[in-house]
């Protein structure tokens, strides 16, 4: 893998350069100052030594200065420093020793300028082939006859200068390694997460659905991509278990009566014909097809109702009444099985709604309860009118629902028990759910195995709004009422 096209070899790279910069950026002002720092220095000193002489001439006369000036260049300044005095005919009244100033010629008409006028001494700098450095001259008038010329040069502020430069390479030279390498190892840290989340992804990609990053202590960006893909993972994991489980039970579903079918048809075949069996066999024929016809048809208007494009045809109507019709159409087979059914019913509770659909979901509910209800048990239907809403509810005291498929009751073929094949096709329940949700509404359950089980639709009354669903507890199951009279919570 090419180091430019990695994700830690850019930032290095980007890093290391910004860096760069800003390195350069910083040495070129601390350069500028210290250089000006020490001109300004230099030209400070200038001036103190004009106002000096100026003073030793008002006080002393033209020895004294001329004294001054020997004594400024003893000891090897003369090297260094260089002094010329003249008087107002521009003649040369004094110099220090010139030895190492060959070619200096001064400006009279800067002279002329100072003498002329009470003039701010004047300032320049000056390159003289016999010196390595430049010279930093002042023109300065001590009195209206006398000006004076002193010179200084900038070999020490350059040696400084040189000396800063020097450091400078030095640190350059030493920090851009240094800072190369710890970019690279905080980059690499800092992807590192983002590989494992790939690494987990290709993972994923090839089948293993256990594939996760479950990384720990990242940066929050890092942490926040890590978490979410676990997340994301788990729910595909989830939903792929789910549709191998729904593929396995329509397999099973649509076996069932094929198979029969199949079985009935080769019963034909090897059997002499007779007006009677064949009449038996198209009948249980027609059954079986009319079986499968429900349930493809069921299964797509769950599809409809969850995707959102079920029609339906609302209205006003009184949720009591069809209420009170399901009950009164099922009670007869209750009443087969010795179930007791105990109505609680307020009347005029009216809703905006589907009247087949709202019809077929409680059917629904009410087939449910009778199925897992064993022979002596009671059913219970509530319905009452609480904060703008229809509640209804529908209980039984039947075998209960395991806690680990409470989760699970409304998803498509689902079955609670595998076992129980012939009891239904795994999608009233969906349906149901699909139905209330396209209201506007909600359905939910709640149940404690092998005591209660209880199924609560919520509907908004005609000019309520939309519902906003909650969850039904466990411990909210056992706090119900264990009479027949349940109503709604």
């Amino acid at each position: 893998m090419k180091l430019s096209r990695t994700l830690s070899g850019r930032l290095t790279v980007y890093t290391v350069l910004t860096f760069t910069l800003l390195l350069l950026v910083c040495f070129t002002l601390l350069y500028w100052s210290i250089n000006r720092m020490l001109m300004q220095s230099m030209d400070e000193d200038l001036m103190e030594d004009i106002s000096e002489f100026s003073h030793t001439l008002s006080n002393e006369g033209i020895s004294g200065v001329i004294d001054e000036i020997n004594k400024e260049t003893a000891n090897d300044e003369h090297e260094s420093v260089f002094l010329m005095l003249l008087d107002s005919d521009l003649t040369l009244i004094h110099q220090s020793d010139m030895y190492f100033w060959n070619g200096l010629e001064p400006d009279f008409s800067l002279v002329r300028a100072q003498l002329s006028n009470a003039y701010e001494p004047v300032i320049l700098t000056m390159d003289l082939d016999s010196q390595e450095a430049r010279t930093r001259t002042i023109y300065g008038r001590l009195s209206p006859e006398h000006v004076l010329i002193l010179g200084e040069s900038t070999e020490d502020h350059q040696d400084i200068t040189e000396l800063l430069v020097f450091a400078f390479t030095a640190v350059f030279l030493l920090a851009i390694p240094i800072a190369s390498l710890l970019v690279w190892l905080v980059t690499r840290r800092t992807v590192s997460g983002i590989h494992r989340v790939s690494v987990a992804a290709k993972g994923f990609s090839k089948g293993d659905l256990d594939s996760r990053a479950n990384l720990q202590g990242q940066l929050e960006e890092v942490q926040s991509l890590a978490d979410t893909f676990d997340a994301m993972a788990g729910r595909l994991q989830a939903l792929i278990h789910h549709m191998r489980e729904m593929t396995d039970n329509i397999a099973h579903d649509l076996r069932s009566p094929l198979g029969r079918i199949r079985l009935i048809s080769e019963s034909l075949l090897h059997k002499p014909p007779d007006s009677r069996q064949i009449a038996e066999s198209v009948d249980h024929t027609v059954s079986e097809c009319d079986r499968l016809i429900r349930m493809i048809d069921l299964s797509l208007d769950v599809a409809e109702a969850e995707a959102g494009v079920l029609t339906l045809h609302t209205q006003t109507l009184d949720l009591s009444d069809l209420c009170r019709d399901a009950c009164d159409f099922f009670e007869p087979a209750m009443e087969l099985k010795q179930i007791a059914l105990l109505r609680s019913i307020e009347r005029a509770c009216h809703v905006k709604a589907d009247s087949n659909s709202l019809q077929r979901l409680l059917s629904n509910l009410l087939d449910n309860a009778l199925k897992y209800t064993p022979e002596g048990g009671e059913i219970s239907v509530a319905m009452k009118r609480m904060n703008g809403c229809v509640v209804t509810e529908v209980a039984d005291n039947g075998i209960g629902i395991p806690p680990i498929s409470l989760n699970h009751v409304f998803d498509r073929f689902y079955r609670a028990d595998s076992s129980r094949g012939g009891m239904g096709c795994g999608l009233g329940l969906s349906y149901a759910h699909a139905v209330a949700k396209a209201h506007g509404g909600e359905l939910t359950v709640s149940s404690i195995p092998g005591k209660r089980t209880v199924f609560r639709l919520r509907l908004h009354e005609t000019g309520v709004g939309r519902i906003v669903s909650r969850q039904v507890s466990k411990q909210g199951a056992r706090n119900e009422s264990k009479t027949g009279n349940t109503t709604p919570s």
